[in-house]
Parts: structure tokens; C-alpha cells; sequence
């Protein structure tokens, strides 16, 4: 895939969070990946981004794999280089070094029974590894994963069809050896009729964050349901202590989410999503309360077209006192997408779309526009 970007954003991650930068300048961009099948064992692939302009330049090389060494014991694995020449633009205004290279490795090993499963996984995340065409939001880090789980099944006619447990612990540490985070997670889950789940879990998680240890606690549920063939609804809830990054202490959160799925006919289907989170600060203060509200309408012509609109809204309103700095009250986002799909054969897509956003903060009265796209993209795959 090629592009041409007029505007361009990047990601600059730590192992303490992430921030953007903008370019300022016009950047041509190319995605590329390869991908072997060694028949019955594994695959094999290869991927590379490169985006440029007159004195910026971030390439990355990715090599992955999998292999399955029986029915159920697999190996997953990758090996990531990237290298990053800075524009001056970026150097005086954010800090960076002219020059960044670094290496990312990860490896995960997983064996899945029908009534056990065992895994365990690594990560080590170089701190000069940037993927400004990819997501790395973190970098500069060491994480160890062990867990595992085991599964009970009753007879299908009963209420409860199967229920099964998994625990986990995970480690991680910044590339100097300090701790960033230890954490414990496990959780119950119950099947059963017309497909429902319902899952109940708890994590305990000490997190390092700009030198101060956090002791956070998070319970949780989930619980989904398809009461006819054609609707699948689902909820999920969270009640935690989770650290407030911008104010720098412990604060009480609630978070919602509720779905429903519904497949109209044979050529339409809805998809509606709502997300809810509030967080209060150890004075019960309110810091925040976001909305998020997520549409989505599917129009299968046939197999091979299809047209998607997709609607969301975002309202956060903060309390301006619960922070140390200035912050606008209403914080409003709005964007839309409409995209038309063709399958040209089994290895090539044709995209034609529209996209828009916009916002709101104290200084509007209204949500105002401030992007609109047009754009297209071909997607081809050869098969050896």
C-alpha cells in the first residue's frame, strides 16, 4: 500500500505513557507484507512500513511466525527492527535524538486441551523502537507471562453447559532493571444456553509511575447473550481503583459497556455500542464523566459489495477544580465514515470512502468540522 499524507501524526512512546507529535510537513508512506504457508506446521511472513519526507524517515522490518507442534501445542513468535531519522522540526520541539534504532522481540507458547489450556509469553520492547505507521504505544520494557485455566462440562441441556477458571501472573520491568508492574488477574467464567457467558473476574495490580508505586484493585463482569439467531447482546462492567496519570493518585472508576448486534436480514445489520466511565478522586470529587456513543450500519449488496456507515460521539465533561492545570469543561468529539467495498477476486478489495470529525470545547458553542477525507485504497494479496 502506498499513500500521501498532508497531514501527519506520530506516536512517541515510554514505558510511562505515550505522547503525539505532528510533522508538519507532507509524508509519503508504504506498507508491505509477506506471508508463507509451511503447510500443516506454521506460517511465515514477513512486513516492512516505511514512511518518509525531505529530512524525516521511519523504517520498520518485522519478521513473524507461528508453529504448531500437534493439535494442541503452539509456537508464535517475532522479530522487529526499526530505524528513525528525526527532522530538526522534531528534535528542537520534542527533545528526540537526530538518530533512534532499536530491536523488539516477543515469543508466546501456548498448549489448548478441550479441559486445560497452559501459557506463557515474553516481550522485550527496545526504548528507541518506533512504528510511526503501526500502534506501539509503549516501549522500554522486559514482560513475563505465566498462566493457565481448566474447563468442567455438564450435559448441554443444562442451564449451565460448562464453567472453567483462569489465573495469570505477568511481570514487567523498564530495560534498566526496574520494576513497572507485577500483576495477578484471575477470573470465572459460566456458559450456557442460547449462548450466553458470564464471566466474573478480579486483577491486582502494583504499577510503577514516574517513581511512585500504586496499588490498584479492579473487579469486573461480563455477560453476553443471543436470545434469537439474529440478536447478540452483551454488557460489561468494572468497578476499580486505577490511577488518575493526570492528577497522580488513586482514584475510583466505574466502567460500562453495552452492545447489541443485530442482523436485520440477509443485507442489513446493526451494530450499536454505548461506553460509559466516571472517576472520582480519593476526596469523592468527580474528576470526569465520558460518554461514548458508537453506530454502525452494515448494507451487504452481495458477496462481494458492501457499504458501511459508521457514526461516533464522544463527550467528556471534566471538573475543572479536580485538576492541577487548566482543562476545558466540555470536551465533545464527533466523526463519521462512510466506505463502499469491492472483492474484486479471493486476493483483491477496492475501497472508496468519506470520513469527517469534529469538536467541541468551552471556547464553542457548537461541534464545529475540522477534517473531511475523501480517499481510496487497493488491497491485493499474492498466493505461492
Amino acid at each position: 500500500m502506498l499513500a500521501d499524507d498532508e497531514n501527519s501524526n506520530i506516536l512517541l512512546p515510554t514505558n510511562q505513557g505515550s505522547g503525539f507529535a505532528s510533522l508538519n510537513e507532507k509524508t509519503q508512506a508504504a506498507v508491505g507484507r509477506y506471508q508463507y504457508d509451511l503447510g500443516e506446521q506454521g506460517t511465515l511472513g514477513v512486513s516492512s512500513t516505511h514512511r518518509q519526507s525531505n529530512n524525516y524517515r521511519n523504517t520498520v522490518l518485522s519478521v513473524d511466525g507461528s508453529y504448531w507442534f500437534n493439535q494442541s501445542d503452539t509456537l508464535l513468535y517475532q522479530v522487529s527492527s526499526a530505524d528513525t531519522r528525526n527532522s530538526d522540526f522534531l528534535v528542537d520541539n520534542y527533545g528526540l535524538s537526530k538518530t533512534q534504532s532499536d530491536q523488539a522481540y516477543a515469543i508466546e507458547l501456548t498448549r489448548d486441551k478441550r479441559d486445560y489450556k497452559l501459557f506463557t509469553s515474553y516481550e522485550n520492547i527496545g526504548e528507541d523502537y518506533r512504528t510511526d505507521l503501526g500502534y506501539q504505544a509503549k516501549v522500554d520494557y522486559e514482560k513475563v507471562l505465566i498462566g493457565g485455566g481448566q474447563t468442567w462440562y455438564r450435559d448441554e441441556l443444562d442451564l449451565i453447559t460448562s464453567w472453567s477458571y483462569e489465573a495469570d501472573w505477568d511481570k514487567t520491568w523498564a530495560q534498566s532493571g526496574d520494576l513497572l508492574e507485577e500483576e495477578y488477574e484471575g477470573f470465572l467464567s459460566f456458559k450456557g444456553q442460547k449462548q450466553s457467558l458470564f464471566n466474573i473476574g478480579f486483577i491486582h495490580r502494583k504499577e510503577s509511575y514516574y517513581d511512585e508505586f500504586y496499588n490498584q484493585n479492579i473487579g469486573y463482569l461480563y455477560t453476553s447473550l443471543k436470545p434469537t439467531k439474529d440478536l447478540n447482546l452483551s454488557f460489561y462492567l468494572e468497578y476499580a481503583s486505577r490511577i488518575d496519570y493526570t492528577n497522580l493518585e488513586l482514584g475510583d472508576v466505574i466502567n460500562t459497556q453495552t452492545q447489541a448486534v443485530w442482523d436485520i436480514n440477509d443485507h442489513w445489520q446493526v451494530d450499536i455500542r454505548h461506553s460509559y466511565s466516571k472517576l472520582d478522586n480519593p476526596r469523592d470529587d468527580r474528576v470526569y464523566t465520558a460518554n461514548l456513543v458508537d453506530f454502525r450500519l452494515h448494507y451487504k449488496f452481495n458477496m462481494r459489495s458492501m457499504l458501511k456507515l459508521i457514526l461516533q460521539v464522544e463527550d467528556i465533561d471534566r471538573n475543572k477544580e479536580a485538576y492541577f492545570y487548566q482543562v476545558s469543561q466540555t470536551n465533545k468529539d464527533y466523526g463519521s465514515q462512510l466506505v463502499y467495498s469491492y472483492k474484486i477476486n479471493a486476493q483483491t478489495l477496492f475501497y472508496l470512502g468519506y470520513s469527517d470529525r469534529g469538536y467541541q470545547d468551552d471556547t464553542l458553542e457548537n461541534i464545529e468540522r475540522d477534517q473531511r477525507t475523501f480517499f481510496t485504497k487497493v488491497s491485493y494479496a499474492w498466493q505461492l
